[in-house]
């Protein structure tokens, strides 16, 4: 029996039915660990593909149950919706099952597939995070959340823009840079940094400037390494590997094979980029050149499960109680 009901439509007509999405996405993502298991004990990549791709088909599927409408909206500039928290969760869990296959593309591009899926999808979580972050600045409680994943997002495409095998090429068509977009989640995390429960967005954009500053120098006077203080992964030591010919914008070769479309399937689309200007004025990506404090990083504690990284529940975790009281949430 499945742990979740998943029998039900997830769309009555046009409209949205929030629990019987939520039971198929979490029926979906509650797959990814097992492959998280699978990678901590060694298997090797490639025995990997065949389960990474089912669950892909099965995102794609739930995907293409929803109007076209549903993705390609604008998010409402003033509440948190149901559907564009369940479209940030779409697009995290895609790039999360694809990770680990993505990490490990090359020049070759044997992975090429989840490579793309997986970039795509952390420039979808870019666009949401940055509709909604800023909404949740009232002590929402899944906000650390949501700037723990939106790291992850950034830190992948922060890995894309140095590393053989990226997409860089396919992404103007549809979304910003991925520069941009690094920036964007940068720019929310500072102005998220300023309100309640702020202290994981603070250390996240931390996070990703040290990470720029360190790829993007290319001094041979300059150390190859930092030590980091991350949001619940505590410290991590960082090292900048001996430059390999800079790939800014390849097109990532289609040698792998993708798979076909299963019927009626369709592709999450991006959602526009939301167009505001409370975050103008934010530090850039790289001012963390001349911020001593960019390269030390504090944080409270590390959760203690986290050491066993096979069995971690990724990121679902007890994050602290908030005050919704005040909290304004809209189903549209």
């Amino acid at each position: 029996m499945d742990p979740f009901p998943t029998e039900r439509p997830v769309f009555v007509g046009t409209h949205l039915v929030p629990q019987a999405y939520f039971c198929r996405l979490a029926d979906i993502a509650g797959k990814i660990p097992a492959l998280d298991d699978l990678y901590a004990k060694g298997r090797p990549s490639h025995r990997l593909c065949g389960t990474v791709l089912n669950i892909d088909s099965e995102f794609r599927d739930l995907a293409s149950l929803a109007p076209r409408f549903w993705w390609d909206g604008h998010a409402n500039p003033e509440k948190i919706t149901v559907d564009l928290v369940f479209q940030y969760f779409h697009q995290y869990f895609t790039a999360r099952a694809h990770l680990q296959l993505a990490l490990n593309n090359d020049a070759r591009n044997i992975y090429a597939y989840s490579h793309m899926v997986c970039t795509e999808a952390c420039r979808n979580v870019a666009v949401r995070y940055t509709a909604l972050r800023p909404l949740a600045l009232g002590g929402f409680f899944p906000v650390r959340l949501f700037d723990v994943q939106a790291l992850t997002a950034a830190v992948f495409l922060l890995h894309t823009c140095y590393c053989p095998g990226s997409s860089q090429a396919i992404e103007a068509a549809q979304t910003p840079p991925s520069r941009v977009l690094i920036q964007q989640i940068v720019d929310s995390m500072d102005l998220a940094s300023q309100g309640i429960a702020g202290h994981f967005a603070q250390e996240a954009a931390r996070t990703i400037r040290s990470l720029s500053a360190l790829l993007s120098n290319n001094s041979t006077t300059g150390s190859p390494y930092i030590s980091l203080r991350v949001p619940l992964l505590g410290r991590i030591h960082v090292r900048r590997q001996d430059a390999e010919p800079h790939l800014v914008e390849p097109l990532a070769g289609r040698s792998s094979a993708v798979p076909p479309p299963t019927q009626g399937s369709r592709d999450a689309a991006p959602m526009p980029l939301p167009q505001s200007h409370r975050v103008m004025d934010a530090m850039p990506l790289d001012a963390v050149a001349n911020d001593l404090n960019g390269w030390s990083m504090a944080i409270s504690e590390v959760v203690p499960f986290l050491t066993d990284d096979a069995h971690a529940p990724d990121q679902w975790l007890t994050l602290g109680d908030f005050s919704t009281g005040d909290f304004d949430f809209e189903q549209v």
